[in-house]
C-alpha cells in the first residue's frame, strides 16, 4: 500500500516501511486520510462564506490546476490557488518556509 502510495503522490515510503514504530505511527493516519477521500461528497449548492485557499505542490500528480481551481466553486468569498516547489508533500520540502510565510500573509490580511 505504502509503495503505491508513494508512486501516486511522491515522498519516501521507504522510510516508514523500514521502522515498525514508524509503521504502527503512520499506517492508521493514513488509512484514515484515505477513509476521508472516498467518502467524501461533494454537495452542489452547498458553500462556504469565507474565503477560501488552495494550495498544492508544482509536481503534485494528485492535482491538477483544474483540480486546484474547483475549490473555488466551493465559497461565495475570495478565492485563490497557489503552487509551490515540490511534489504532493511540499510543505515537508524545501517550500516549507515559503508557505508558512504566504500563510502568515493571509492571516494577516484577515486580522486587520
Amino acid at each position: 500500500m505504502l509503495r503505491a502510495l508513494e508512486a501516486k503522490y511522491g515522498g519516501d515510503a521507504g522510510v516508514v516501511l523500514e521502522d515498525a514504530e514508524m509503521r504502527e505511527v503512520f499506517l492508521p493516519i493514513v488509512r484514515a486520510d484515505l477513509a476521508v477521500v472516498e467518502t467524501y461528497r461533494f454537495v452542489p449548492g452547498v458553500k462556504l462564506t469565507c474565503a477560501v485557499r488552495a494550495y498544492a505542490g508544482v509536481h503534485d500528480k494528485s492535482v491538477s490546476d483544474e483540480g486546484l481551481a474547483a475549490w473555488g466553486e466551493g465559497t461565495t468569498s475570495g478565492f485563490s490557488a497557489q503552487r509551490f516547489a515540490g511534489d504532493h508533500f511540499y510543505h515537508l520540502s524545501e517550500a516549507q518556509g515559503e508557505l508558512l510565510k504566504t500563510i502568515a500573509g493571509e492571516l494577516k490580511v484577515l486580522t486587520k
